[in-house]
């Protein structure tokens, strides 16, 4: 039990060490103004009232959303190419309610109650972070 909580603990250091990297960074690009561990609004997820959840950082005002994870640029690349992505766990997957949240999804987006996502003219591998700080009248 001991073993697990200090897996655990350790765990959690080793996100939070990334996060405030990634925090520093945001101030270093003076990129716009974010929130740390920000809560979805209760909501967005009604299917799943008793849970309460947070996201690494947000940017509010242009409704992104940063979940700090291991090796994600192929989900990076296809944002930037316009693509939504859904992530599921095994778990949901074998438990139906991946299939449930796709075809839900997919229904939003048929009927118009999502909102489209913005194509890049020409996805471009390799695009990473802007070799200047963004002025500020962008933001």
């Amino acid at each position: 039990m001991k073993a697990r909580t200090f897996a655990a603990e350790s765990a959690k250091a080793e996100r939070q060490k990334f996060e405030d990297l990634f925090e520093f960074q945001c101030r270093q690009y003076r990129l716009p103004p974010s929130i740390r561990s920000f809560p979805m609004p209760q909501s967005a997820h009604p299917h799943n009232a008793r849970r309460q959840w947070y996201f690494d950082r947000a940017f509010p005002r242009q409704r992104l959303l940063v979940e700090i994870e291991r090796n994600m640029r192929k989900q990076n690349d296809a944002t930037l190419a316009g693509w939504r992505i859904l992530r599921f766990t095994p778990a949901e997957i074998t438990g139906g309610d991946a299939i449930a949240f796709t075809q839900r999804v997919l229904h939003r987006i048929a009927a118009g109650a999502l909102p489209a996502p913005h194509l890049a003219p020409q996805s471009q591998p390799g695009i990473g972070l802007p070799a200047a700080p963004f002025p500020e009248a962008d933001l």
